[in-house]
């Protein structure tokens, strides 16, 4: 049986007094790729914040790799959210070069300049973004900052990867390569929790599918 990456236990999230996310447990074996879908405002961003823990906890825990992560006020345990990484729907990038960008992440986890320059270009050519390299990022369009945000997670080389609709401002084309690269570049030992609105992408991308709906998981 795989350990497990993520256990959500008892964790419930209120906003404006009313809960918007109750699960009782929910547990992510390591290695194994699990997709959330439903409608817009089913919870599924919130599940991706609170397993992120950068979203306070009204009650329960979150636990990665069976060590106690996040529990009441966010963030989670630094030395944990280290092993993972996060892209939001609407990703927040850096007043700097992409490259500059992808490099940020690999500092802080004290990965050295030339292994970070060689690491980041490795994955900036896997998306297409190599023309992009030099240019500031908050000057980039939609897809493009979508594209740079992922490279940024992917280079970190997570133990544990969640995405938020990771295709979404993306043409068609762009998405399937997307897709393909999640189902093929990724190492095995990698966790992939994904959240999208699209049944037919979460049985792409994923091995099980989680069906939410007003907060809770069906």
């Amino acid at each position: 049986m795989n350990d497990e990456a993520l256990r959500l236990d008892g964790v419930l999230v209120v906003r404006g007094g009313c809960p918007v996310l109750e699960v009782p447990s929910l547990v992510i074996p390591a290695g194994t790729r699990t997709a959330v879908t439903g409608p817009i405002g089913s919870g599924k961003t919130t599940l991706l914040l609170a397993a992120a823990g950068l979203i306070d906890l009204a009650a329960g825990s979150v636990s990665l790799w069976d060590r106690p992560y996040h529990s009441g006020r966010a963030p989670g345990a630094l030395y944990l959210r280290r092993r993972l990484a996060f892209v939001a729907q609407e990703p927040c990038l850096f007043a700097a070069s992409v490259t500059d960008n992808l490099l940020m992440g690999l500092r802080y986890r004290g990965v050295g300049k030339d292994e970070g320059r060689k690491r980041s270009a490795a994955w900036l050519e896997r998306l297409g973004l190599s023309g992009l390299a030099d240019r500031r990022a908050t000057r980039l369009s939609g897809g493009e900052r979508r594209l740079v945000a992922l490279a940024r997670a992917l280079v970190l080389e997570p133990d544990l990867l969640l995405l938020d609709e990771p295709t979404a401002h993306l043409d068609r084309d762009t998405a399937l390569q997307v897709e393909g690269l999640l189902g093929g570049a990724l190492p095995g030992t990698t966790t992939l929790l994904v959240a999208t609105h699209d049944w037919a992408q979460a049985e792409r991308l994923a091995v099980r599918v989680l069906c939410m709906e007003s907060g809770r998981i069906l």
